[in-house]
């Protein structure tokens, strides 16, 4: 019996050992750090897209420039002026300033064609750019035109919310871009836009468009940026929450506290975030320029790290194709090899939030370091410029739909772990039924040695069941497909 201890303590040190061994090939290797300057990197390889795919000479030409005023262009040319990108930004001013008049020429055909918050982007465009959207161009009467007090404080909508929440958070972001003060007698003031927004928390932390509908990740990283500012205030609010109609008590810092323990909830274990219970670069960006602008360093922060240091930086490079581009989703049946313009330019401005963090310069929306463009510059800018070219698209030539996607990226990742868990899985059953064998062997051995006094048909007694494994490794693959923000 002492050779079959020996043994079974072999067996037994060499099953640890392989187990060990599998454990440490599972395991999915240590993420290498993202630095700052990998994402200026990831920044540089979609403007190399942005040029590549329009065929112009700078970002803010052609197509881009000519259909300015529509989200496609004023957030590029926001992103790169952000990132300090010096290109075509005075003649980009010319042509906003333009669109900017034609919609003031017939304001009532603006409000049937355009949100609130199309005023504020265009405000937000302007100031990235070098203007001054609190003076923009002349209307009809001959007078200045002021798109704060028009998007905001004395709102021509009325009430800026009427779109849903995120009317409130872009009429608040164009207030503080530039710590615009509030007029004399403004129906909108900041208080009153705070409360409307802060009021509107779910129970879990999260935000929705509407306070009927369920929490969602893009809102409430796009509250937390926008409220990131007022958390040092100790200013106290009081009203009655419109999703579960009780009275509260709080501040913005409660309110940024709760949606930054919501969304690092939402976290998944390749550094993606989903919306509608999709993964896609969106969300993903949302949750990186939300999480900064409350302070948290996503490329360090441990709340924000998956134990092999895996984080939102590495979930959103997931979605850059190598030409540069961002696709919208990996969980698409069919992969988009070309790249996205939505997905790609809010890449642009959310790895942007991060730099500024880490880089320790302006918030993303406290647009206060921009160069100045003078009127004189502008005015000089469109004299060269040949006649406008509108399109019916935003951007010519360029595939818009978000349904396009990168499966085929998703796929390959999910083929590697499925061979690391059946390699895994094999060797299991392989060491198993080495120890049935010598456990066998040694019962025969024992039987020889007891001369007989065992009954004859102990050596082939049922053994432990080998079927190791079965229903023990599982891997779901995400099919789930994500919808355009």
């Amino acid at each position: 019996m002492k050779v079959g201890k020996i043994q079974w303590k072999r067996t037994g040190a060499m099953l640890a050992a392989v187990l060990i061994g599998i454990s440490a090939a599972a395991m999915p290797a240590a993420a290498e750090t993202m630095t700052a300057e990998d994402v200026r990197g990831m920044q540089q390889n979609a403007l190399y897209w942005e040029n590549e795919r329009t065929e112009e000479e700078g970002v803010l030409s052609g197509s881009v420039l000519d259909a300015a005023g529509t989200p496609d262009s004023d957030w590029v040319a926001f992103s790169i002026s952000r990132m300090g990108v010096e290109d075509n930004q005075a003649a980009y001013l010319y042509r906003l300033r333009e669109t900017v008049e034609e919609m003031y020429a017939d304001q009532e055909k603006t409000k049937k064609e355009h949100l609130p918050s199309d005023l504020c982007r265009i405000a937000l465009t302007v100031n990235a750019c070098g203007g001054d959207a609190s003076s923009f161009g002349i209307d009809p009467e001959g007078n200045s035109i002021d798109l704060i007090n028009d998007a905001v404080w004395n709102c021509i909508y009325g009430d800026p919310g009427m779109q849903g929440i995120n009317g409130y958070m872009w009429a608040l972001a164009a207030a503080d871009s530039q710590d615009y003060q509030e007029v004399p007698g403004a129906a909108w003031k900041r208080k009153k836009l705070l409360e409307a927004i802060l009021f509107q928390q779910h129970p879990d932390g999260g935000f929705s468009l509407n306070p009927a509908e369920e929490a969602d990740t893009d809102l409430t990283a796009m509250m937390l940026t926008i409220l990131a500012p007022y958390e040092e205030s100790a200013d106290i609010y009081e009203g009655t929450n419109a999703v579960t109609n009780e009275t509260q008590s709080l501040t913005a810092a409660d309110v940024c506290a709760r949606a930054a323990d919501y969304l690092e909830k939402h976290i998944e274990a390749d550094g993606t975030v989903k919306s509608m219970d999709q993964s896609n670069s969106e969300s993903t960006g949302w949750t990186l320029l939300g999480l900064s602008a409350h302070g948290v360093d996503c490329a360090a922060d441990p709340a924000v790290l998956q134990t092999d240091g895996t984080g939102l930086l590495d979930g959103l490079k997931r979605f850059q194709l190598e030409n540069g581009g961002f696709v919208h989703s990996l969980d698409k049946e069919q992969a988009d090899t070309t790249g996205n313009a939505m997905a790609t330019y809010q890449a642009l401005y959310h790895m942007e939030g991060y730099c500024r963090l880490a880089e320790g310069r302006e918030r993303l929306f406290h647009i206060t370091d921009a160069k100045t463009v003078s009127d004189d510059e502008i005015s000089k800018a469109g004299e060269t410029l040949g006649e406008r070219k509108m399109a019916e698209t935003a951007v010519v030539g360029v595939d818009n739909d978000s349904e396009s996607s990168g499966e085929n990226a998703a796929e390959a990742g999910s083929g590697n772990k499925i061979r690391i868990i059946a390699i895994a899985a094999a060797v299991v059953l392989l060491v198993l039924a080495l120890a049935a064998w010598l456990l066998l062997r040694e019962k025969k051995g024992s039987g020889k040695a007891a001369a007989g006094s065992q009954p004859a048909g102990i050596g082939s007694q049922k053994t432990s069941d080998t079927d190791a494994g079965s229903g023990s490794y599982k891997y779901e693959d995400d099919e789930d497909e994500d919808e355009e923000w």
